[in-house]
C-alpha cells in the first residue's frame, strides 16, 4: 500500500512517501555526511503519525547512484535494512534517470544538459565525468547558449554565473522527487527491480588504497 522512495547520492537528500500514487509526505534537505541518521529520523517523523506504516509498506524505491560514495552507500544500506525488517520489495533507480525526468515539457524543448556534482574538481555532464575547470573553459569559448540544470556546489555555481553563454534552469522550475516517483509508480516512467538487496552503482571503483605490505598476525 505504501511506497518509500529516497535519494542520498548528491548534495541534497530527497525523500517521498506515497500511498498508491498519492504523495503523502515529501522532504528534501542538505546532505551533511550524516545521511543514514537524518534519513531514518525523517522517516520516523512520518511513521510516528502513521502506526501501521511499516506493516503496510510494500515497496522501497532507492536511488543507487552514481553519486557520493558515503551518501550513496548509506541510502542503499537503509533500503536493504528496511527490506529485511519489513519484507517490502526494493527497486533501484539511477541518479541520472530520475533527474532527467524532472524537466517540464517547456524546459524539455530547450534540450538542456544535466550537470551534477561528482567531486569538488569534477562534474557529471549528461552522465559522463568531466574536469570542472576544463569544462568551464570550453563553455567560455562557446558562441551559442548552453542551457543546463542539476545540482552542483556553490563554488561551481558561482563560476557558471560568470559565463556569458551559460543559462541555468532554477531548481524551483523542476518537478520534485516525489512527483517523479509518482510517475514511476503509475508506470509512466520505467524503473525498478526485483525484491532482492540492491547494490551501489559506481561510475568508477571507490578509491581505497591497498596496503603495500601484507599484515602479519601473530
Amino acid at each position: 500500500m505504501y511506497t518509500l522512495a529516497f535519494d542520498t547520492t548528491n548534495r541534497k537528500v530527497y525523500l517521498a512517501i506515497l500511498k498508491k500514487d498519492e504523495i503523502l509526505f515529501e522532504r528534501e534537505w542538505k546532505s551533511n555526511a550524516n545521511e543514514s541518521e537524518t534519513l531514518i529520523k525523517t522517516i520516523k517523523s512520518f511513521t510516528d503519525e502513521t502506526p501501521m506504516f511499516f506493516q503496510q509498506l510494500k515497496k522501497i524505491m532507492v536511488v543507487v547512484g552514481p553519486g557520493g560514495f558515503n551518501g550513496t552507500r548509506a541510502g542503499v544500506v537503509v533500503a536493504n535494512m528496511l527490506m529485511w525488517l519489513t519484507g517490502a520489495g526494493v527497486s533501484s533507480y539511477k541518479t541520472f534517470d530520475w533527474w532527467k525526468k524532472r524537466l517540464t515539457k517547456d524546459d524539455q524543448k530547450r534540450s538542456p544538459h544535466l550537470i551534477l556534482k561528482a567531486t569538488e574538481q569534477e562534474i557529471y555532464v549528461d552522465g559522463k565525468p568531466v574536469e570542472f575547470e576544463k569544462f568551464a573553459k570550453e563553455i567560455k569559448k562557446r558562441k551559442g547558449t548552453y542551457v543546463a540544470y542539476g545540482e552542483i556546489t556553490p563554488t561551481q555555481q558561482f563560476a557558471f554565473k560568470e559565463l556569458v553563454h551559460f543559462q541555468w534552469i532554477d531548481a524551483g522550475q523542476l518537478l520534485s522527487f516525489g512527483k517523479v516517483m509518482k510517475e514511476v509508480i503509475k508506470g509512466k516512467i520505467s524503473g525498478g527491480g526485483k525484491k532482492s538487496p540492491v547494490s551501489v552503482l559506481y561510475i568508477r571503483p571507490p578509491h581505497i588504497t591497498a596496503p603495500k605490505k601484507k599484515t602479519q598476525y601473530v
